[in-house]
């Protein structure tokens, strides 16, 4: 038995969404659920596996579970600010953001801390 490395694993996953069966599933899926499992919104929606079988080909629809970009993200520890996607607004976003979090860093109740 040969083991995989995690990135030949990683690699093979990424080939596996790429796959009809893959693309076919997913969109069913979000077709029979067309909002966040978690907390509802209805727009950039993704399939989650719950749970992985054996093999990748065998997995069924109540394997799955719909969730949001930013639910999935959370699911596996990945922080996505949503921000518009022209570079110049994302800048600006997300340069406001990271002073607004500079700023809670110094405040205690609404005022300042020294």
């Amino acid at each position: 038995m040969i083991q995989l490395t995690k990135p030949d694993y990683k690699a093979r996953y990424r080939e596996f969404l790429k796959t009809p069966f893959w693309v076919g599933l997913s969109r069913e899926k979000t077709r029979r659920q067309p909002r966040c499992q978690r907390c509802g919104v209805g727009q950039r929606l993704q399939c989650h596996h719950k749970f992985y079988r054996q093999r990748w080909e065998d997995t069924q629809l109540g394997d799955l579970e719909v969730l949001c970009d930013g639910c999935h993200g959370k699911e596996h520890g990945v922080l996505t600010l949503k921000i518009p996607f022209s570079p110049s607004k994302r800048k600006k976003r997300l340069r406001k953001w990271r002073e607004k979090q500079e700023r809670k860093r110094f405040t205690v109740r609404g005022r300042y801390h020294v």
